[in-house]
């Protein structure tokens, strides 16, 4: 082979890529950051679509007898993500404004995670931090579900046994006291009402698959006398709501990209289960 002759002296030399290339990325970077900040809007308006709290509100000045904070992903070292910290905020809002009489904090283990601690005891503890002490017996932990169907299936199991077991502890004091207007924390026929926390992205799959579970065990929240004062069969009527709650972006799962990358795609995994959800007849 012939090697290539070296430049004569006087020679133009060909333009460096080093400095273009220099260029070339930090004008990427730049679009990058601005199509970031610009998606953290878009996701927070694209979540909102998926919000429900403003077509069921709680009763303005009504407290609600049990708010229902449902579980969310952990990070890895069994902390609360953000929006897992924002649901709990909400939650432990309400119960110390006096807007839910209780709250049961609703999710199990993720099956991940250095911790051994479920979804539910996570929530609990950064709720004491909030709050100290935490009230005893009014904050609830239903460790079983992993997805927003056993949420709705085994927290409204727990709100049907304490009814069963107040209404056996004070048979007498009904009995004594009937028709005194009493609503669902001390299991006679009055009118409970469920209130359910979670993310703006996670609201309408909520609501629809907890009427639906709660339609299912027998506690329709739409029907049944309520207007009355009383459910079929003269147990308690149940209303449902959902508690208004903000956009909250995922924080700390790297450098800023994968954050917003998180946004967006609890966004378009949420338009899947609903799909998925309505395909199952869980809506």
């Amino acid at each position: 082979m012939v090697a290539a002759a070296a430049p004569r002296a006087g020679q133009a030399q060909p333009p460096s890529s080093s400095g273009s290339s220099w260029l070339w990325t930090t004008a990427a970077v730049a679009v990058l950051a601005l199509a970031a900040l610009q998606a953290r809007g878009a996701t927070a308006w694209l979540q909102g679509l998926l919000s429900c709290s403003d077509r069921f509100p709680p009763p303005t000045g009504a407290a609600s007898d049990v708010a229902v904070v449902l579980g969310y992903a952990l990070h890895h070292n069994g902390s609360c993500t953000r929006p897992l910290q924002s649901r709990v905020e909400v939650g432990v809002a309400l119960f110390r404004e006096g807007r839910a009489a209780r709250l049961i904090f609703s999710g199990a283990h993720p099956g991940s995670g250095l911790r051994n601690v479920s979804e539910a005891n996570a929530m609990a503890e950064y709720a004491a931090g909030l709050m100290p002490p935490a009230p005893r017996g009014l904050w609830l932990l239903e460790e079983r579900s992993t997805s927003t169907r056993t949420n709705a299936l085994f927290s409204l199991a727990m709100i049907q046994q304490q009814q069963q077991q107040q209404q056996q502890q004070q048979q007498q004091q009904r009995q004594q006291s009937a028709g005194d207007g009493s609503d669902c924390s001390d299991g006679s026929g009055g009118v409970c009402s469920v209130l359910l926390v979670t993310n703006p992205f996670h609201q309408l799959r909520s609501y629809l698959t907890f009427r639906r579970a709660m339609r299912e065990a027998g506690m329709p929240p739409d029907g049944g006398g309520c207007d009355s004062g009383g459910g079929a069969g003269g147990g308690a009527c149940y209303r449902l709501y959902v508690a208004a709650a903000p956009f909250a972006g995922h924080r700390g799962y790297g450098p800023w990209p994968l954050d917003a990358l998180a946004d967006q795609w609890d966004f378009w995994r949420e338009l899947l289960a609903l799909a998925y959800y309505a395909a199952r007849g869980w809506l």
